[in-house]
């Protein structure tokens, strides 16, 4: 199985130090593929090697906390308009500076002979049939990491476990795979479900409900108590003593 070395630039260390000191982020937006072989120093490189026409996008970010804290950023690669079989040899990621050119970030490149990281073309011109998926990752320390973040590419995946915990709200410590044991649906179906139902509902009050009858139950007694919509006196309504409502 191949194996990759990844690193941070010089420059786009440079880069990153100058946005700790100023605050803000560095946002990567852009990968790229080659099939070169680095013979210098790879943290010196502004470009890739050799790149190649190849659709590459960044699909996902992890950050394992230290110390040292390690970025985990992944790349996928697929072969949508290859005409023949090319090498993943190297990765780059890109992220832009200030006069509106981007610089080489981070840098990886192929760790021993080619194995599984030929790329061959589809078996259809009109659409990928195969991806291969890269997991760089980039000894950062803790602060630094919290400073990059990704635009990923529409359409790139990431990993279930990541959904899932994208999925469930923080503020409470149900997984939204959990099944309910009420329902019998998991947790997201049912937030979902109430999301929907709100959003209903929110409709309708902005609407004025239009075409809708409120109704609120309570007995004879009750009517004393209750206090229309500018705090004085019954609403406007017609309230129905066999039933105990009132229509507003």
């Amino acid at each position: 199985m191949a194996s990759y070395k990844s690193i941070v630039t010089d420059a786009g260390a440079q880069k990153l130090a100058e946005i700790l000191a100023a605050g803000g982020q560095l946002v990567l937006t852009r990968a790229a593929c080659g099939s070169g072989t680095p013979t210098t120093d790879p943290a010196r490189r502004s470009e890739l090697v050799q790149p190649l026409e190849v659709h590459a996008a960044i699909s996902d970010r992890a950050v394992e906390p230290g110390p040292p804290s390690v970025l985990r950023v992944q790349l996928q690669v697929d072969n949508a308009g290859l005409k023949e079989t090319v090498p993943i040899r190297e990765l780059g990621l890109y992220c832009p500076v200030d006069d509106g050119r981007e610089i080489l970030f981070c840098y990886a490149w192929l760790d021993g002979p080619d194995s599984d990281n030929l790329l061959a073309p589809p078996a259809s011109a009109e659409m990928a049939d195969t991806v291969h998926v890269h997991d760089m990752g980039l000894v950062l320390t803790n602060q630094q990491s919290a400073a990059v973040s990704v635009t990923m590419a529409h359409g790139a995946a990431i990993t279930e476990a990541r959904l899932t915990a994208y999925a469930a709200p923080r503020d409470h410590i149900h997984q939204a795979t959990q099944i309910t044991e009420t329902t019998q649906e998991t947790v997201e179906a049912a937030q979902r479900r109430q999301d929907y139902e709100i959003t209903a509902l929110q409709e309708q009050l902005d609407t004025g409900f239009v075409g809708t009858t409120l109704t609120h139950t309570f007995s004879p007694d009750e009517l004393s108590q209750y206090r229309g919509f500018d705090g004085t006196g019954l609403p406007v309504g017609v309230y129905d003593r066999q039933t105990a409502r009132l229509y507003a």
